[in-house]
């Protein structure tokens, strides 16, 4: 059997190339593994840090340091005080009841007084609550422990069932203003008794 030149050549190569691959293997058996044991404890030496707090400083507000409204202290009543001297006006009485009247008639009456103050009493004025009141009281000072009193006249034209008529007064005193009061009831109209002997007459 004879082998031309092109098998020959091919078998070179293929003998050639299965050299270097059995080569290749020797080596790598021939190779010797390598066992490095990897401590599992490493010693690292021990280093200071030093935080600059110098810089980047940030604050945190709490709740209690929060801002707080400014509160406004409440206006309070000026206390008032009484001067060192003053007429103090005394009366017998401030409330009167008086008997009930009838619609149309008029009464009279008067609330005494007394200046239990230290300096003279000057009646200022005499308002009354109701049109059907006159009032009337003294113009002249009233000098320390004197007496005097303020008139009332009521007309009772119009008016009916319970009243309570308010006289204020205004004068030196501390305080200023004293108010009085009566308290009556106006009746209905009397009707005047006929008698028929002298109506007869005065036909």
């Amino acid at each position: 059997m004879s082998i031309n030149t092109k098998d020959a050549i091919i078998l070179i190569w293929l003998g050639i190339y299965l050299q270097g691959c059995g080569n290749s293997k020797s080596n790598e058996s021939a190779t010797p593994s390598l066992n490095i044991d990897t401590p599992t404890n490493i010693m690292v030496p021990k280093q200071e840090i030093v935080l600059d707090t110098t810089q980047h400083v940030q604050t945190y507000q709490t709740p209690f340091e929060a801002e707080i409204p400014e509160v406004k202290e409440v206006d309070k009543k000026p206390v008032i005080t009484p001067p060192r001297k003053y007429a103090r006006i005394q009366f017998d009485s401030i409330v009167h009841a008086l008997p009930d009247i009838h619609e149309g008639e008029k009464f009279k009456y008067s609330f005494k007084f007394r200046n239990a103050g230290k300096i003279p009493l000057t009646i200022q004025s005499v308002t009354p609550s109701c049109g059907c009141t006159m009032p009337s009281y003294p113009f002249l000072d009233i000098a320390e422990g004197d007496k005097g009193e303020i008139g009332v006249t009521y007309n009772s034209v119009g008016k009916d069932g319970p009243q309570s008529v308010e006289l204020i007064v205004a004068a030196n005193t501390f305080p200023k203003k004293t108010v009085l009061k009566m308290n009556f009831s106006v009746l209905p109209k009397k009707v005047r008794d006929v008698n028929p002997e002298i109506d007869s007459l005065s036909n």
